[in-house]
């Protein structure tokens, strides 16, 4: 299945976002400036990244299928 890159998957939008798709075949990785929590599920994958300075951001799409 498709990785789905959620940029501020911490957020409002983010977070509902990402229990929508959580029960899919999909790999999820959420990008947020703050550190992954722990005990992630098995289909999320965490970037860490800034979208003002541009810092992780190149890791967080490599080889992402679905920018949101």
């Amino acid at each position: 299945m498709s990785t789905i890159l959620i940029t501020g998957g911490t957020g409002t939008f983010g977070r509902d976002l990402t229990a929508l798709l959580q029960p899919t075949a999909h790999t999820l990785r959420i990008m947020s400036r703050k550190p992954a929590p722990p005990d992630l599920p098995a289909n999320i994958e965490w970037a860490v990244a800034n979208l003002a300075t541009g810092t992780g951001i190149d890791e967080a799409v490599r080889g992402a299928d679905i920018v949101t």
